[in-house]
């Protein structure tokens, strides 16, 4: 027996130390050779991206990183107040390029594809090109609480939003490529999509959705790159902290790695070695030991949150009412 757990245990190290020396590897090769946004522009063209999602979190800083490189931008986000005030902060650090925003709640407007390309040929009219497609947008469960605990209208949300928006984007996207130069599609996932989680079930699948779509299209063009990354928690409105840590990666951090990973020939990557290096760790456990572990440390987080969410008659409101502490 003891010769077995001893084995066991060596195992158990061995496999550690092989996750270790990877993530180095990977991380002294993004250093080595970071990726660039520039080979996804054509030279004598109006090259724009589309970023929706844009105004807040890893969005806004990943549309900071395309205008510094040269694109023209344009942004789709819930807030209009957010979009000007964002898009006057971009235009004086960066005058030469043109950035052009769509206010739409993506979760409550019923004609959010037609609309959002409607104005993305507007923007481009008859000598712009869009080389890149940067699906950020997505909903995540209001609180982390059992699949029974969560309203129809809520579940339907998350799906329609992280799967059939995200989807339908990326077909039309796909669809209007061409031949020349390379096109650049980056869909925002997470690492609950690597790592079924309790309590937010129904996000936790719709972005191994996302993972499974990234991986299977990134072979419809040759001049196709398709990414998928799945960071755990960054410091984002969705999250709803501002504090980082080893964990929590602030969103500025997290655009870098992004443009860093491009040259990653992985499809769906972590590029923050912290976050890489604990769903590894997660990935030797027995399943249905992670299971019970997360389940628990998802109940003190679905606390945390209800008592931040009862504060404010703002967020209060979009509790249900079992959730409100009156």
């Amino acid at each position: 027996m003891l010769a077995v757990l001893s084995g066991a245990a060596l195992a158990v190290v061995g496999a550690v130390v092989v996750c270790v020396l990877m993530f180095l590897k990977y991380q002294l090769l993004l250093k080595v050779n970071p990726g660039s946004l520039k080979r996804f522009q054509v030279k004598g063209k109006k090259n724009w991206v589309l970023i929706t999602g844009a105004s807040d979190g890893i969005g806004k800083a990943v549309t900071d990183k395309f205008a510094k490189s040269g694109f023209n931008v344009m942004m789709l986000s819930r807030t209009e107040s957010k979009l000007a005030t964002l898009k006057e902060e971009l235009l004086k650090k960066y005058p030469r390029i043109e950035i052009e925003y769509l206010p739409m709640d993506v979760a409550a407007e019923k004609e959010r594809h037609a609309k959002t390309w409607a104005f993305v040929d507007q923007v481009l009219g008859s000598d712009g090109e869009l080389r890149a497609l940067v699906n950020n947008v997505g909903m995540n469960m209001i609180i982390p609480a059992t699949i029974d605990e969560h309203e129809d209208d809520e579940i339907d949300a998350v799906i329609d939003v992280n799967v059939g928006y995200t989807t339908r984007m990326c077909r039309t996207y796909v669809a209007r490529t061409t031949k020349s130069g390379r096109y650049l599609l980056i869909n925002m996932g997470s690492a609950l999509g690597l790592h079924p989680c309790p309590y937010l079930a129904v996000y936790s699948a719709s972005k191994a959705y996302i993972n499974a779509l990234s991986t299977a299209i990134s072979r419809d063009r040759r001049n196709l790159t398709v990414k998928s990354f799945t960071p755990f928690y960054v410091a984002s409105p969705m999250t709803l902290t501002t504090r980082t840590d080893i964990m929590f990666i602030s969103p500025k951090k997290m655009a870098d790695l992004v443009v860093a990973a491009l040259r990653d020939n992985r499809i769906v990557c972590n590029p923050y070695w912290y976050h890489a290096l604990y769903g590894a760790m997660m990935s030797l456990l027995p399943k249905n030991k992670l299971l019970d572990i997360t389940v628990k440390q998802i109940r003190g987080q679905q606390k945390k949150i209800l008592r931040k969410m009862n504060r404010t008659p703002e967020s209060k409101a979009r509790l249900a009412p079992r959730w409100r502490k009156d």
